[in-house]
């Protein structure tokens, strides 16, 4: 007898209502007896008939895919051992007919010492834990898990694992253009392409989104990885065929070996997560390897990420300003307000670190009510002084910029310390806008409407679109350093004149940003340009030093009017 009889059904009847449940094929039963060491199973899931076997060791052994077995004694070890209070175990199983099933086995030790469960074919389940329904491929989870044992069996081996992790960069697209059907067919096409490049225990991973893991268990050598990811690329120069479309795929990979010191699973991806970073940086199908050089940035990434977290309660942050001219009127039109960071540890980190991280970890919202408030309480300061200092610019992020509370915390902040709204200038940048929803676009409008300046920030750093400018209002368009950097370029000048064109008609003021020559400063004048930013004036100055500034500027003016 399987399973002990419960309440008055009869003993034969219970037994064919489980032989019927388990002939339909998605439901099996074991039962061991531990102390005689006997294993009774009833299931039709694989179509093998598995005999001789008298432990569940032993069927699991025999029944699970072996990619899986590992991690399937690992969970009945677990439980015997006392560090689980159910034994349950997800992996593959193929079947007799070379098919793939995913597997949920569920027991507990009941009295006479047996311990007796449950088999489910769970391979239609789109919640199954361990497998991703789109791709049929185990999912991040569980890949995880069978990286930390394989760092494990590397370490005692004394031989390398290796980690490529792929992203499909242009995605988002192809799913805005053709729907998330299509999206499913190119990640399900994906899958089948990097399981032609796996062999033994390798496994390919569905990571969220656009991602994909190969953890390749035995490598030579760094060059075998990297030849490992060129294969891809190389592989993927070619057409996805989708739905009748050719579909041309951009990627980015990231690779690293394993094992590495004290370096877990969660560690191991984030750094092949990192090399994606800089594969992306390079440009399209790019494979970079966690190598030495990449190593020290992302050291120095955790640590700027570490002290970060307590920076703005040690009182690490401080602001500087940057006048902002305009040369025909010679006045000062503004400035614009940007934050510093000194680290006892770290001494001074470029906002160029610091603020990606920030961002990421959600430290910007905090870090951006400071800089907002220190701003407006320095805007009244100058007010109180006489000071004519134009209007004072703040960068904000989209983090920041859509929190349902910005808008009223602005302007709270602005009644708090009796500064006009048009004192106030919030910069954004182009992609900040063209990443935005009409309720986003509604919440700049606002700002506007309540008063508050907007500038356009970095406009001609990559793709910029002139049809926005004309859809889109703003106050100020900030020309990007890289288009002053390169005046000389034919084709920038023109750019520029285009820009000065659209302002006349649109009525918004442009700043060039990143003046640093004479040269640079006589060509945009000329170009009808007049609002200047940049070293050849000033560099950005600590509060009381702006201040001198203004008073000193403020009586040259003066005397220059006599």
């Amino acid at each position: 007898m399987l399973f002990d009889k419960k309440g008055s059904m009869d003993e034969h009847e219970a037994h064919d209502i489980i032989e019927n449940v388990v002939a339909a094929g998605d439901i099996g039963m074991f039962s061991w007896h531990m102390d005689t060491g006997t294993f009774e199973l009833i299931e039709h899931i694989s179509g093998y008939r598995l005999q001789g076997i008298h432990s569940l060791p032993d069927f699991l052994e025999r029944y699970v895919f072996p990619k899986d077995l590992e991690i399937a004694l690992q969970d009945l070890n677990n439980y015997l051992n006392g560090k689980e209070e159910v034994f349950q175990s997800t992996f593959r199983v193929l079947d007799s007919k070379d098919k793939m099933h995913w597997v949920f086995c569920k027991g507990t030790i009941m009295e006479s010492n047996k311990l007796a469960g449950l088999i489910y074919d769970v391979s239609a389940n789109k919640m199954l834990k361990g497998n991703d329904y789109t791709t049929n491929l185990v999912d991040a989870k569980y890949l995880t898990r069978k990286l930390g044992n394989a760092i494990q069996n590397k370490q005692k081996e004394n031989s390398i694992g290796a980690l490529l992790y792929l992203e499909i960069d242009n995605l988002h697209s192809l799913i805005n253009h053709y729907g998330f059907k299509f999206g499913s067919i190119v990640l399900y096409q994906m899958s089948r392409i990097l399981l032609n490049f796996t062999s033994g225990k390798d496994e390919v991973s569905r990571f969220p989104n656009d991602k994909f893991m190969l953890l390749i268990d035995n490598v030579t050598s760094n060059d075998e990885i990297k030849n490992l990811g060129k294969k891809i690329i190389k592989m993927l120069e070619a057409p996805l065929i989708v739905e009748g479309l050719p579909v041309y795929l951009n990627v980015s990979i990231g690779m690293t070996l394993f094992p590495d010191a004290d370096k877990d699973a969660i560690e191991l991806i984030r750094q092949s997560d990192f090399a994606i970073s800089h594969s992306k940086e390079q440009g399209s199908n790019r494979a970079s390897f966690f190598d030495t050089e990449l190593m020290e940035t992302f050291n120095r990434g955790m640590q700027i990420e570490s002290e970060l977290a307590n920076a703005l309660n040690n009182d690490e942050f401080y602001l500087v300003y940057q006048p902002q001219l305009n040369v025909v009127d010679n006045i000062i039109t503004g400035f614009e307000v940007l934050l510093r960071w000194n680290n006892k540890r770290l001494d001074f980190v470029s906002p160029a670190e610091f603020i990606p991280v920030a961002e990421e970890k959600g430290y910007i919202v905090k870090t951006g009510r400071w800089l907002l408030q220190e701003t407006i309480k320095t805007a009244r300061s100058w007010i109180d002084l006489g000071l004519e200092f134009g209007t004072l610019s703040i960068n904000v992020s989209p983090v920041e910029l859509f929190q349902k509370d910005f808008r009223e915390r602005l302007l709270e902040t602005c009644v708090k310390y009796d500064v006009p709204p048009e004192k106030i200038k919030v910069e954004i940048t182009e992609r900040t806008v063209m990443n935005s929803n009409a309720k986003n676009i509604t919440i700049i409008n606002d700002l506007l409407a309540d008063g508050f300046k907007i500038a356009l920030d970095d406009f001609g750093m990559g793709y910029s679109n002139f049809n926005f400018l004309f859809e889109f209002e703003i106050t100020t368009l900030k020309l990007d350093k890289s288009l002053v950097e390169h005046i000389k370029d034919k084709k920038r000048r023109l750019f520029i004149e285009s820009i000065l064109k659209l302002r006349d008609y649109k009525d918004f003021d442009v700043i060039a940003e990143g003046v640093e020559t004479k040269e640079e400063l006589d060509t945009l004048v000329g170009l009808g340009c007049r609002r200047i930013q940049g070293y050849y004036f000033s560099q950005p100055l600590k509060r009381s030093v702006a201040e001198k500034f203004l008073m000193d500027f403020s009586n040259k003016s003066a005397d220059m009017g006599k």
